[in-house]
């Protein structure tokens, strides 16, 4: 009995809910309905607690990473604002050392390069619409289907 109840409070913990904390006081309260016997109250409280210090030091390490993430983040949109940059400058860098006709020339290839890119952006934003678009029909499909859809208050 005591495995039983513990592996389907696991379960439901394991299930993506904003990630908290499973405090064994308030799951106590929740289940306390089920009739317990002091033993069974004892067993089970022993071992969420045992969880929840598990679950504290994976969180930790968690904060971490996400930290550690967000600072990587801003890092690396630093590195994209410089390339963005450096590309703008081939423009110029080429324009410098084209004739008149040549740079009329040159203006019309670079309308055609962004014809193309905005073309390809186009073709992957329907990718993008419809990969979103499946997932909210997967998301909206468990929703309403799965009994595990509870939160701990």
């Amino acid at each position: 009995m005591n495995s039983i109840l513990f592996l389907f409070l696991s379960f439901l913990f394991s299930q993506d809910l904003a990630f908290q904390r499973p405090e064994p006081k308030k799951i106590m309260e929740l289940i306390s309905e089920l009739e317990l016997s002091q033993q069974q109250k004892q067993d089970i409280e022993e071992e969420l607690i045992i969880n929840l210090k598990k679950y504290d030091k994976v969180r930790k390490k968690y904060e971490k990473k996400v930290k550690e993430r967000e600072k990587l983040e801003k890092e690396i949109e630093s590195i994209k604002l410089e390339m963005i940059e450096l590309n703008k400058n081939v423009t110029s860098i080429v324009k410098n050392f084209l004739t008149d006709e040549q740079k009329i020339r040159f203006t019309d290839i670079i309308k055609k390069q962004r014809e193309k890119i905005k073309e390809q952006k186009d073709q992957e934003l329907k990718k993008v619409d419809k990969v979103q678009e499946d997932e909210k029909k997967e998301d909206s499909y468990i929703e309403k289907t799965s009994p595990f859809n509870i939160y701990f208050p």
